[in-house]
């Protein structure tokens, strides 16, 4: 409920990051989901603070819209002891175009199949594996909220997140 007392803005975001294939075991029933393998290359390798998170991005089997993949995202992290953090976007990568959620937060890849049960029991389906995919490069454009906070200056923000 936190959020709540916090400015939000919609906003998207378009990056270009190498991504690959999940084996099968770590997904839902053999569904396509990649894993960033350098989020943010060239920024991550150089910082002090080591390599981030996982970034996952599960593969949709059809569109679903903004406010529903919010919804859902909410219902999810009411009856989870760690909230992931959840966009829907695009992904372009190679001759393809398709729908897909961000999946980030997760402490481990044990977790991306429980959070792929979530979402389909929220009425989220997923595309079935077709190929492997290694380090090939992705362009994500994601639809997101931003909770800002006022970070001291006048005009200077702070994603709460």
């Amino acid at each position: 409920m936190e959020k709540f007392k916090q400015q939000g803005f919609y906003c998207e975001i378009i990056k270009e990051e190498p991504l690959s294939t999940l084996e099968p075991e770590l997904t839902e029933g053999n569904t396509c989901v990649l894993e960033s393998t350098s989020p943010f290359f060239g920024y991550y390798q150089d910082a002090p603070m080591g390599n981030p998170d996982p970034y996952i991005y599960c593969v949709l089997d059809n569109e679903h819209s903004f406010m529903d993949v919010i919804r859902a995202t909410d219902r999810i992290n009411d009856k989870r002891h760690n909230p992931v953090d959840i966009a829907s976007g695009r992904l372009f990568l190679q001759d393809r175009t398709c729908p897909v959620i961000r999946v980030k937060q997760i402490q481990n890849f044990n977790q991306v199949p429980l959070v792929q049960q979530a979402l389909i029991h929220e009425g989220i389906s997923f595309k079935k594996r077709q190929r492997t995919i290694r380090e090939k490069m992705g362009v994500l454009q994601l639809s997101k909220m931003l909770y800002l906070l006022p970070a001291g200056a006048d005009g200077l923000y702070m994603d709460a997140d």
